[in-house]
């Protein structure tokens, strides 16, 4: 785990010093992901390492960030997705499948796509 930090150490210094590196991992956990979208794929998003800029999606973003209509907003969004889509600036190596082992007494387990476990609504049966 050490190296793994200081690989992202040094990744971040080196996007800090304006300098090329050939890859890098990261792990992405948020209930509410559309609301980081703008860091990590925006022009001028502070964790766009790979420089990907398209004005067209940041244009959209620009204008589904300022909707507060779900509806106005899903369709927005929607747009972006083809956007991005389209250009497929990222080549996605991996993708985590999270696995769950249950006790037959748990009841009210509802697995999330972040992988996070909420407890509420879960019981234990005697």
């Amino acid at each position: 785990m050490r190296e793994l930090g200081g690989y992202v150490l040094a990744g971040v210094v080196y996007v800090a010093l304006g300098l090329a590196f050939p890859s890098f991992l990261f792990s992405w956990i948020v209930a509410a992901a559309y609301l980081l979208v703008a860091i990590w794929l925006a022009c001028d998003g502070f964790l766009n390492w790979g420089k990907y800029c398209n004005p067209s999606f940041d244009a959209l973003l620009a204008r589904a960030r300022g909707v507060t209509d779900v509806a106005q907003r899903q369709a927005l969004y929607r747009q972006l997705v083809d956007v991005y889509l389209t250009d497929r600036p990222h080549i996605v190596l991996y993708h985590a499948k999270w696995l769950w082992a249950l006790s037959d007494k748990l009841s009210g387990f509802t697995p999330t796509p972040d992988g996070l476990i909420r407890p509420q609504g879960m019981t234990i049966a005697p």
